[in-house]
C-alpha cells in the first residue's frame, strides 16, 4: 500500500477532477479520481468527535483511536445527520 500525505491527495484530486465553478462534480466524479486497483489510499490523522452532538455535516466519517478507562479502543465515527454522530467499535473478525 503506498500512504499518501494530504497534500499529494489533494494535487491528484485537483489535477483529476473537472473545474468545479459549475458546482457540477458528481459522485461518480469522485470515485474515479479513487479507483485505483493496485493501491489502497490511508486515511487516519485520529481526530474523533468530542461528544456525539459535535459540529458535522451527514456523511462525514472518521476513525480514530480511543481510550475508555483503561483500555484503547478503534472506533468507526459516521456523522448521520447535522451534528449528530454515531459510532461503532472496531474489532477482530
Amino acid at each position: 500500500m503506498t500512504k499518501r500525505t494530504k497534500t499529494e491527495l489533494s494535487t491528484q484530486v485537483s489535477d483529476l477532477l473537472p473545474d468545479n465553478s459549475s458546482g457540477e462534480i458528481s459522485p461518480e466524479d469522485i470515485r474515479i479520481v479513487f479507483t485505483d486497483v493496485g493501491d489502497s489510499l490511508l486515511f487516519w490523522d485520529n481526530t474523533v468527535p468530542a461528544s456525539d452532538s459535535a459540529t458535522c455535516a451527514a456523511g462525514e466519517v472518521k476513525f480514530g483511536l480511543t481510550t475508555i478507562g483503561e483500555t484503547t479502543v478503534c472506533h468507526l465515527y459516521v456523522c448521520v445527520a447535522t451534528d449528530t454522530w454515531k459510532r461503532a467499535e472496531l474489532t477482530s473478525f
